[in-house]
């Protein structure tokens, strides 16, 4: 609560604005399936059992060669 310019006491504007800050959060997190009710929705792709596993390789540890790839 806030005293308006004629004294009164009124809802402070920064309520509204984490209000709707509140509901584009809740819908976006249902787009995404991170709510109890649509994470039953997603379905994840099986992988295809012919497909290698990927491998992670360390990356070169010189670092001016990253520089070089950076400046072309």
């Amino acid at each position: 609560m806030i005293k308006s310019p004629s004294g009164f006491p009124i809802q402070s504007p920064y309520l509204a604005i984490a209000n709707k800050a509140m509901d584009q959060m809740t819908k976006l997190l249902t787009e995404f399936g991170m709510s109890p009710s649509s994470r039953t929705c997603v379905a994840v792709a099986p992988q295809p059992h012919n497909a290698a596993p990927v491998r992670y390789e360390e990356p070169e540890q010189d670092p001016r060669l990253l520089l070089r790839v950076l400046e072309s």
